[in-house]
């Protein structure tokens, strides 16, 4: 089968060509040497940024979990809803790497089962997936990639002065086929990704972070930690949201979702104020609890992609990799 190979030189043609008919959210801004996706400008010309090592957020969570959402607008004499949030415009998140479209292959089957999240998949289904290869971040740590089917509609292939289209989906080859590419019969070998031996063995880690309640890690991380709730702001897998009613004095209103973070203390409040995870220690404990616990027993797999976010970005400078290499060492000292 003949490839299809477009010149790192062209790569703005091809964004330009896709702002025609779609909205685009692209890597394009630096903030000091932090890269920031967002939503381009119909008239704007793209600077793009393929070589960054690590975005702030997450494209998903500027294109489909967005930090506000309205679900809904009411008046309060009317049975009728006034609008419903629909994600009608086409979207395409240009230049997503491989530990957020991991992330996004795994969030899309957490928001199918076991209960539908419909405002999520009324956004999803109408957004166009472009990965990009790109320089690991040097507190990522790769995970096992399952298989690179499913992960992209198209994924820009780095082949030196070439970007190699690869098609993942009918929807990517409908948007490629409208494009004129280079094509060539020589397909370059390419080395499978270096994977991170703390990320390989899902079971192992299940166990080592199960039977760590006891651990003095949690102590000292309840030390450093300030319960900010960046990490699960910054990270491609943590979804927790709250949803508030907004009503004015002429009795208009709206249903609105906005990002949560089960390390703030406020999270696990309930009434007669009683709150079931009082202690900044169970809360930290129970985020890796639901990431390498939970979420491999109830999906398969675990709630973290290696992309190194969390680490990076933390005011307190806790290192996700180092707290789960400890206490896989202290499940092998107990064994």
């Amino acid at each position: 089968m003949d490839k299809l190979l477009l010149p790192k030189t062209e790569v703005s043609k091809l964004v330009k060509s896709l702002q025609e008919r779609f909205s685009v959210i692209a890597p394009v801004e630096r903030k000091g040497q932090k890269v920031v996706f967002r939503r381009l400008e119909s008239y704007e010309e793209p600077c793009l940024d393929l070589d960054y090592t690590l975005s702030i957020l997450p494209p998903q969570k500027i294109g489909i979990l967005p930090c506000w959402q309205e679900l809904f607008g009411f008046k309060v004499e009317s049975p009728n809803l006034l609008s419903e949030t629909e994600g009608r415009e086409q979207v395409v998140l240009f230049g997503v790497q491989i530990t957020d479209l991991l992330a996004l292959k795994r969030l899309d089957k957490i928001m199918e089962s076991p209960v539908k999240d419909v405002p999520y998949w009324k956004v999803r289904e109408r957004v166009i997936i472009m990965g990009v290869d790109y320089p690991a971040h040097p507190k990522a740590f790769q995970p096992p990639i399952e298989a690179k089917e499913g992960l992209f509609d198209l994924f820009l292939d780095d082949v030196g002065e070439d970007y190699q289209i690869l098609i993942g989906s009918d929807k990517g080859r409908d948007v490629i086929s409208r494009i004129p590419l280079r094509r060539t019969a020589e397909s370059p070998e390419k080395g499978p990704p270096l994977v991170d031996p703390i990320l390989a063995d899902v079971e192992k880690l299940k166990s080592a972070v199960e039977l760590s309640k006891d651990s003095k890690l949690w102590d000292e991380m309840a030390e450093l930690c300030i319960g900010c709730g960046i990490c699960t702001w910054v990270c491609p897998l943590c979804y927790c949201f709250d949803v508030c009613d907004k009503i004015n004095i002429r009795g208009e209103g709206s249903r609105e979702r906005v990002w949560d973070s089960c390390l703030l203390r406020d999270f696990a409040r309930i009434g007669n104020d009683i709150n079931f995870r009082e202690s900044l220690r169970e809360r930290f404990y129970n985020w890796y609890y639901h990431k390498f616990v939970r979420m491999p027993e109830e999906y398969g797999f675990l709630g973290c992609t290696g992309c190194g976010r969390c680490s990076a970005y933390c005011p307190a400078g806790i290192n996700i990799k180092k707290n789960l290499v400890r206490l896989v060492k202290e499940l092998e000292e107990k064994t």
